[in-house]
Order: C-alpha cells, then sequence, then structure tokens
C-alpha cells in the first residue's frame, strides 16, 4: 500500500489512534487477579520452551468456495440525524432486541468518559456509568452484555494498578466492580458470560450473575513481546482476545503475532500473518463473523506514527488471507452484517489529494465481501469526519448502519455538532 503524507488534521488523527494504542498497554504486564471464587487448576495449555506450532486448517488446499456477498444487492437511506450536543459522543455497541445502541460521551472537565444508552427512536439517552477509559478506534471499549442488561468495561484500576472489570445496568443500580488487577483491559463475550485475561495473562476468567469461574487456564509464554526486543510494534499494546460466536476458539492478538486457542480441545496455534512484501505485519485488532468462519484483521507493518492500517480477512475453514480491495492509507475496525459475508469498514482519504483539492479532511466508508476482499464505497455524498475513530455498527438484523458523524469547524478538531446518524439498509 503506497505511504501518503497528512494535512495537519490528518496526522492528529493518525496520531490518536496511536495514543489510543498507547493507553491500552500502559498497564501491560500486571499481577495477579482478584479470583477469590476461581478454583485452582493446573494450566490447560503449556507451551514447551516457547514453542507453538502452525495453525493447520480442515479444509486447507481445498477448492471450497467463499462466502460470497452481492455488495450490489445493498441500498442504503439518507442518514437520519441525531444531535447530541456538543460533546464527542463514540459509538460503541448495538442493544440486541431493542433500538438502542451503547454510547460514550466524553467528559468535558476530565479524563474519561459517560457509558450512556441511546434511544434511536427518540434521540434521548440514559447515563449509566463513567469510565476513567477513552473508546477511540482500537481502544478497549464497553460492551452490552444481554443476559445481564448491563454494559461491561475494564478501566484502570485503584493506584493505577492492572485493570478494574465493573459493569453497570440499565436498572439505575451503582455500577459494580466484578474483579481487580486484570491483565488486560480488552473483554470478550459469548453466550456463557463475560471473558477476560487474568493472572498476569496466565488464566482466563468467567463473570457471570456476580460469579467468578476459571474458565480455562493456558501458558501465554511466547504470546507476548519481550519488552527489550526489537520487534516491530514494540511492547505496546496489551493482548487482545475475540472469541468466535459459536464459542469454539479464541483469536489472540499482540504485535508479536496471532495467535488461535481451542479451549475445549487445549491446543493452541500461530497463524502466520506476515508476507513477502510485509514481512512485519502485526494486529491491532480482530472481528469474527457473525457465522465463526471469517475473522476480520485490522493490521499494520510499522512503529508510530502508523502510515497506514490495513484490513485483512482471514478464511478459518480454509486459511485463505483475503486482503480488503482498498488504496485508502488508514483504515478502522470492522463491523458484521449477520450474513456473515459482508462487512463494513470506514477509511480515512490521502490528505495530499484533497488539500490539492481544497477539500477538508475527510474520511470514507465502504462494505467489503468476506470471500474475495471486494469493496464498494457508499454514502459517498456524506460529509465523514472522525466516524472511524468514534465508532460505527451494522445492527444484529442488518436492518440499520448507526455511525458517528459530528461537525467540526473546517480542518480544525474542535466539534461543533456531536451527531449520531442512522441510515436504514436494504437488501435485494
Amino acid at each position: 500500500m503506497p505511504r501518503q503524507s497528512y494535512s495537519a488534521l490528518g496526522v492528529l488523527a493518525i496520531a490518536v489512534l496511536v495514543v489510543s494504542l498507547l493507553w491500552a498497554g500502559l498497564q501491560y504486564g500486571a499481577t495477579s487477579a482478584n479470583l477469590t471464587q476461581a478454583p485452582q487448576a493446573q494450566p490447560q495449555i503449556v507451551i514447551q520452551d516457547g514453542a507453538i506450532k502452525s495453525c493447520e486448517f480442515s479444509n486447507s488446499g481445498s477448492d471450497m468456495s467463499p462466502a460470497v456477498s452481492n455488495l450490489d444487492s445493498f441500498s442504503f437511506s439518507q442518514p437520519r440525524v441525531l444531535p447530541l450536543g456538543k460533546t464527542p459522543v463514540m459509538v460503541l455497541d448495538w442493544i440486541d432486541g431493542e433500538n438502542k445502541v451503547l454510547v460514550a460521551r466524553e467528559l468535558g472537565d476530565r479524563v474519561g468518559e459517560s457509558i450512556e444508552i441511546l434511544d434511536l427512536s427518540t434521540g434521548t439517552t440514559q447515563s449509566l456509568a463513567e469510565a476513567n477509559t477513552w473508546s477511540l478506534s482500537t481502544n478497549p471499549r464497553a460492551q452490552w452484555v444481554a443476559s445481564e442488561h448491563a454494559a461491561v468495561f475494564a478501566e484502570t484500576g485503584p493506584d493505577n494498578k492492572g485493570f478494574a472489570l465493573r459493569w453497570a445496568k440499565s436498572d439505575g443500580t451503582p455500577a459494580e466492580t466484578i474483579a481487580n488487577d486484570l491483565q488486560s483491559p480488552y473483554v470478550a463475550l459469548d453466550s456463557d458470560g463475560i471473558k477476560t485475561v487474568t493472572s498476569g495473562g496466565m488464566a482466563n476468567a468467567q463473570y457471570s450473575k456476580r460469579q467468578s469461574a476459571l474458565w480455562a487456564r493456558f501458558d501465554l509464554n511466547g504470546l507476548l513481546p519481550d519488552p527489550n526486543s526489537n520487534h516491530i510494534g514494540g511492547d505496546w499494546g496489551s493482548l487482545q482476545q475475540a472469541i468466535s460466536p459459536d464459542g469454539s476458539q479464541i483469536v489472540l492478538t499482540s504485535p508479536k503475532g496471532v495467535f488461535f486457542l481451542k479451549p475445549q480441545e487445549k491446543s493452541l496455534c500461530k497463524f502466520e500473518l506476515d508476507t513477502a512484501d510485509n514481512p512485519t505485519r502485526w494486529v491491532l485488532g480482530s472481528r469474527w463473523s457473525s457465522d465463526s468462519r471469517y475473522v476480520a484483521f485490522l493490521d499494520t507493518a510499522s512503529n508510530p506514527p502508523l502510515p497506514y492500517t490495513h484490513v485483512s480477512i482471514l478464511d478459518t475453514q480454509t486459511g485463505k488471507l483475503i486482503e480488503a480491495q482498498t488504496q485508502l492509507p488508514s483504515m478502522y475496525p470492522v463491523s458484521w452484517a449477520p450474513d456473515g459475508r459482508t462487512f463494513m469498514v470506514v477509511g480515512m482519504q490521502g490528505q495530499q489529494e484533497l488539500m490539492a483539492q481544497g477539500r477538508p479532511y475527510q474520511e470514507e466508508m465502504y462494505i467489503g465481501n468476506a470471500g474475495t476482499g471486494e469493496m464498494r464505497r457508499i454514502l459517498d455524498d456524506q460529509p465523514l469526519v472522525f466516524t472511524g475513530m468514534w465508532g460505527a455498527v451494522w445492527s444484529p438484523d442488518g436492518k440499520q448502519i448507526v455511525y458517528a458523524c459530528p461537525i467540526t469547524e473546517g480542518q480544525s478538531p474542535n466539534v461543533t455538532e456531536a451527531n449520531i446518524c442512522v441510515v436504514e439498509v436494504n437488501s435485494k
């Protein structure tokens, strides 16, 4: 991918992405977790001398057809704008079964954000909790736990020691701390509960209905980069995890690599994301498709200030890595449609071209075909500014896309209107 030069605001956008990742790694290497109710089990998976086998895929080398999405079958309405004042608002997650989304509003007088529920029908919000976090781009962010009717999030713990896992219910009760001293601020969800890495990265704990349980233990030697090494990406960024919707496997990512863990089979393997053209690629974040076949990686191949970020799709049935067909220099995390083969992503335009045309900083929104990497630009008549960093989500029923659509003062980052936009989606 060609490297681009950026205007002042474009550089600011990349800088914010870098700062967000650095924030996630501030507590990297925190120690033991408070799992008083968890059984003391031996690690299920032990890596001998750091040796991790390469991943093998069940249909590798076969002519198995990829899932195909007809991108031209989708049509999109003009956005319906919900004005939310002048304080930046991030779109975090969809609340299943309701026409509502989870959002985070930046606190104006101190570092942190207010986690809220936004009713898309009325434009009103309900405040759930405040957190000392910043939910930009690939940062850890609050998620909705339908079984608990609560938002779950991790924030910097007391005395800056590790991370605290908290949740806030929609019934108005005060937010509760579930656990302290977590190793990673990244939380993963599946149908059985909330899962996060604990105890110095040695265990994966589950929390449900105020009870904690040791869901799996595994040795993470070899997964975390050596702070003293010259590995690209350094030691910034905590270990991230994403659980497949069917619960069969977890993808674990750090600057040192991409790993797949199958707890039931007690197996761990490494997927080589590097290529001849990019021998030092590493992943900033990952998202599973709804059918658990594809994983979308947001990756890069450099140290800060990140000349580019890129989207690639792994077919976990064949092992084929599909590159998103776009020349945009900076992409943001993917949101999947419920069909399991179509994804939506926002990218930042090249700034030299925009400046030559006298146009302000802008982003572009695309839908993509997971099986081929084909992309189609959508909403190209809409000005998108900070949408990628502040969030965009595709609804679980596939009928709506909700995204941050703030208005700024020209090319200045100063927000004059912190809007959320709602687009109706139809497919033939």
